[in-house]
């Protein structure tokens, strides 16, 4: 996509370092959500120290699903009881997740 391209020339000009990149795009997460994820360091400027972000990119129907449809809060409890289940050592069989109706990038 053109928005990768950006931020691939502002890493090759040394404006920001990317430090980590996740195409969830092509591998959902087992909740699935889909996005891109960039980690990354913008440098220090006079007074300030280093800036480390994180950067999602999504597609618009997925941000529909989570902000106006109540992905976000089924995705939290979804979440919170995965990691009870793993606290607890319980064996947890995957989901099988439907077919996305989203384009893959």
């Amino acid at each position: 996509s053109r928005v990768v391209d950006i931020f691939i020339h502002l890493h090759q000009k040394k404006l920001i370092l990317i430090t980590g990149f996740k195409n969830r795009f092509e591998t959902p997460t087992s909740g699935g959500w889909a996005d891109l994820m960039l980690n990354l360091v913008m440098p220090p400027v006079p007074g300030c120290a280093y800036h480390v972000c994180e950067v999602q990119l999504i597609h618009h129907s997925m941000l529909v699903v989570r902000t106006q449809l109540g992905a976000h809060s089924d995705y939290a409890k979804y979440r919170a009881a995965m990691e009870l289940a793993q606290l607890l050592e319980m064996d947890v069989p995957e989901v099988e997740r439907p077919p996305s109706r989203l384009p893959r990038f």
